[in-house]
């Protein structure tokens, strides 16, 4: 796609924007968590404080399901804790599936499906347990789901 200079910093201001209300959100939601009051805004999945676990064996795939449709603009982001810090590991935005493969633990294990999302985890080992996030920007609401993954040897 051929991209002038305006329509170049235009798309770069809405990554801009998308990533300081996920960031102004996140801290607003950990600040809200921690002073133990519920967060009385409802998203696409309900309630935020659920954790779904996911157990699964050393060597099989695992797919954690976002439960939507994408759309047009829509924006997801899946992050991994890793070294005490959330690491972005995929992300659709506007129509456009991003793996990053520079990450050596996942180095094509990752797929996502770029109609839902959902992000599937191939030929799994017992270093991708962990809590993994998913946030999703659809229609100018941001939507929080997380999963802790267990992975047990074969």
């Amino acid at each position: 796609m051929f991209y002038t200079e305006q329509t170049f910093l235009v798309e770069l201001l809405n990554f801009y924007l998308f990533i300081y209300f996920l960031m102004y959100f996140s801290l607003n939601l950990f600040k809200t968590n921690k002073t133990k009051q519920k967060c009385c805004v409802s998203g696409v999945f309900g309630d935020k404080d659920a954790v779904k676990s996911v157990f699964v064996t050393e060597g099989d795939s695992v797919t954690l399901n976002t439960d939507v449709e994408v759309q047009k603009d829509d924006r997801i982001l899946w992050t991994f804790k890793m070294d005490n810090s959330d690491t972005l590991i995929a992300e659709i935005i506007r129509e456009n599936n991003y793996i990053d493969d520079s990450i050596v633990a996942f180095r094509d294990r990752l797929q996502m499906d770029s109609q839902t999302g959902s992000l599937t985890i191939r030929n799994i080992r017992t270093e991708h347990s962990g809590l993994y996030k998913l946030q999703i920007l659809i229609k100018k609401i941001i939507s929080h789901k997380s999963f802790t993954v267990a992975v047990y040897g074969e």
